[in-house]
């Protein structure tokens, strides 16, 4: 996992055993990573009220704006 202070985009598909919900669950118990920041991108429906349940720091609805996305990723990386 990745430093707990590197910005660390998190896609909402499905990693090898374990769904990017339940990634993020298990990183939000753990407080080395709990406050790593994190960016949804989802095309599902109820996008935005998973990202706001997961604690995400930005929110994109898939097709994503990949402009908007790198802005979003080097303002985290700037930050933390």
């Amino acid at each position: 996992m990745a430093s707990a202070n590197m910005a660390t985009p998190e896609s909402s598909g499905n990693l090898d055993d374990m769904s990017g919900d339940e990634f993020r669950q298990r990183q939000l118990q753990d407080p080395t990573y709990a406050d790593v920041p994190v960016i949804c991108m989802t095309a599902a429906h109820d996008g935005l009220q998973r990202a706001e349940r997961l604690r995400a720091t930005q929110f994109f609805q898939k097709p994503v704006d990949f402009d908007r996305l790198i802005t979003a990723v080097r303002e985290l990386a700037r930050t933390h």
